[in-house]
């Protein structure tokens, strides 16, 4: 019995639910007026004119009858379009879009009325434009005349503008003429100066140099009254004016038995310094010499010793009546600064 009743209800037929019809009043509202079987309620609503559905272009549009959607999409302010240029918007910035940016849409000259591009436009004022107004092509030359586009060749067939044209030549020509002569002043400036510079440089560099001779007198005497680790200090010699310098020998070696000679810095701040000693001999091909760079710590009396020659038991030419000759050339190649520091 109850499955009969369901086969009864499963094929009677009902009003569409977007019929909107009273049943009382039994007006017809514009809604559905089909009448359909409870099963197939599912399938007619998906096809159904009526059945209110969302904007396919944004939820922000509301919902619309399926059978009103299309007039909607004409109008619809979120529908995706593409524009003349290629580039694609929705409706609502179309508008905005043509107006202020596309390229190809036509926009009227300001002068001549006529439309053009908007990509074209700015090339028709600046080139083409027959009513806007130019400065006559001499104007470099000063002549002040404007006019429109149109009317600037009839000025150029009825003016001569040549004459302006030679003016301005002499004009340059008297500039040039000026202009080479000031260009000779300050080549010839610029090599005094040039030449003045690199003499402050020589004097600099020569400042800090200094070359002599130290003569010891009677070095037998001294061999004899200094002892090993004993030294014989040269007169302080100063370079570049304030860096005094003196030279230690030691006859009898400072650590080992062999002739030694220092470098003594009397100053504070730290340098850089090449030197050379040479003990001479009288047969100059028989001198032996010694060359360092040597980078002095901050303080006074730092010195640093080189061993100048071992056998010292033979000194055959290198004594001339008694008379030890050491010859030297100092360099201050860099300074460091004048000052001390206590860790």
């Amino acid at each position: 019995m109850v499955e009969k009743i369901l086969i009864i209800l499963f094929f009677k037929k009902i009003y569409c639910p977007n019929s909107f019809i009273n049943s009382q009043r039994g007006a017809k509202d514009g809604g559905c007026e089909e009448t359909i079987t409870i099963d197939s309620i599912e399938t007619h609503l998906n096809i159904c004119l009526f059945t209110e559905i969302n904007c396919v272009n944004s939820s922000n549009c509301g919902k619309f009858r399926r059978g009103e959607m299309g007039t909607h999409i004409e109008q619809c302010q979120y529908e995706i379009k593409k524009c003349e240029c290629n580039h694609s918007f929705i409706g609502k910035d179309m508008e905005e879009h043509k107006a202020k940016i596309c390229p190809e849409t036509l926009i009227e000259c300001e002068y001549c009325n006529m439309k053009f591009k908007r990509i074209d436009l700015g090339d028709h004022i600046d080139e083409d434009c027959p009513k806007k107004e130019i400065s006559c092509p001499y104007s470099k030359y000063s002549c002040e005349f404007k006019t429109n586009r149109g009317e600037m060749q009839n000025h150029l067939d009825h003016y001569d503008h040549l004459v302006l044209v030679k003016n301005r030549c002499d004009y340059l020509e008297i500039f040039l003429k000026g202009l080479e002569s000031t260009i000779l002043t300050i080549n010839q400036h610029s090599e005094s100066n040039l030449n003045i510079f690199k003499n402050q440089i020589k004097d600099i560099n020569e400042q800090n140099k200094y070359s002599s001779k130290w003569i010891i007198h009677n070095w037998s005497d001294k061999v004899k009254k200094y002892q090993k680790g004993q030294c014989l200090t040269s007169p302080v010699f100063t370079i570049s004016q304030t860096k005094k310098f003196n030279i230690r020998v030691y006859p009898n070696g400072e650590k080992e038995n062999k002739l030694t000679i220092s470098l003594c810095k009397q100053f504070d701040s730290k340098c850089k310094v090449n030197y050379r000693f040479e003990v001479i001999n009288f047969d100059f091909s028989q001198s032996i010499f010694q060359e360092k760079t040597f980078t002095f710590a901050i303080g006074t009396n730092v010195y640093n010793s080189n061993i100048i020659y071992e056998d010292w038991n033979n000194t055959k030419g290198f004594l001339i009546d008694n008379t030890l000759t050491i010859g030297f050339n100092i360099k201050i190649e860099k300074l460091y600064g004048d000052y001390m520091t206590t860790a």
